[in-house]
């Protein structure tokens, strides 16, 4: 549950346990297994836990028997609740999820991955207003440790911008922009960025 469908195909080989092949950032009881590493544990015994969410269904259409599989997985690099925000120091967004739906037909798989987190630079809430905390080479370089994993990762990456449209939330939207413009003039063929008004899409539902 802690690696996405791909991840797992390539990292796993003979004599590697499910807990060998596992992404450490999405392994909640890291510390414990570890003690038991230290333990000389045999890791076939491990179970990996996550904090967030999987779900499996089955349907049918036109006669084909096919499945649905939902994962949810949490970050354990900078979790937490409201204020955590921004970055920490090793470029890892706070409240990061990444998300998985597998389809599953006859010997095929399936899969899409996306990932929510905060916005990617070095900043914090105090009530209504939005503070940046470090100056524009300190967060673009932030910015770039944290893409820098990302395309790593998932090879190409495609940008969704939710941010509304009032003034605290534009301050962090054109930060944004300023560092994934500057990055994408070094890595123009890896990164897509699309700003998408959320407020105006809610609107259409009402």
């Amino acid at each position: 549950l802690t690696n996405t469908f791909q991840r797992t195909a390539s990292a796993s080989g003979r004599g590697k346990t499910l807990f060998d092949i596992a992404d450490d950032e999405y392994i909640w009881n890291k510390k414990l297994c570890e003690d038991l590493v230290c333990s000389q544990i045999d890791t076939r015994w491990f179970v990996t836990l996550i904090k967030g969410y999987a779900n499996i269904i089955n349907f049918e259409i036109r006669g084909k028997q096919l499945r649905l599989v939902l994962i949810s997985r949490k970050s354990n690099k900078m979790p937490g609740m409201w204020p955590v925000s921004g970055l920490n120091s090793e470029g890892y967004a706070a409240n990061t999820v990444e998300t998985e739906q597998l389809l599953l037909y006859e010997n095929n798989v399936y899969s899409f991955v996306q990932i929510r987190g905060s916005v990617p630079v070095y900043w914090e809430k105090s009530g209504p207003d939005i503070k940046f905390t470090a100056n524009k080479e300190e967060s673009f370089a932030g910015f770039a440790k944290c893409f820098d994993r990302l395309v790593n990762c998932y090879k190409r990456v495609v940008i969704f911008n939710l941010l509304g449209k009032d003034k605290e939330e534009e301050k962090l939207a054109q930060a944004f922009e300023e560092n994934e413009s500057k990055y994408e003039k070094k890595d123009k063929n890896t990164i897509k960025y699309c700003r998408h008004n959320i407020d105006t899409e809610a609107r259409k539902v009402h």
